[in-house]
């Protein structure tokens, strides 16, 4: 079976509805608790097995909100997973990671 490529500006897109969708109109009330400006690192940790998909939807979704949030894979797309596992580690503003954690999960 051929391998389906998703082209950069579709992921964008994507992602832009998205967080049109999730933040509209009254934004992410629960992070404007939060003071600005703390950094934080913070594990993406699977809560069951699977197959990961959508790594790059993620690292676009908070790339979008903030370019200066760091965001590492540890596992490839397709990989299995199974319940615990470590799938990525995201680094920056706190704030703008929870901004962003709904739509990049």
């Amino acid at each position: 079976m051929p391998k389906i490529v998703l082209s950069k500006n579709f992921i964008r897109k994507i992602c832009k509805l998205a967080l049109n969708e999730d933040l509209y109109p009254s934004g992410d009330i629960t992070s404007d608790l939060i003071k600005n400006n703390i950094k934080k690192k913070a594990k993406l940790i699977s809560n069951q097995s699977g197959i990961i998909g959508g790594l790059k939807f993620a690292k676009e979704t908070f790339n979008l909100i903030d370019k200066k949030i760091k965001f590492k894979s540890k596992i490839k797309e397709g990989s299995s997973i199974k319940k615990g596992n470590l799938i990525a580690t995201i680094e920056g503003n706190i704030k703008n990671i929870l901004i962003g954690e709904r739509v990049a999960l």
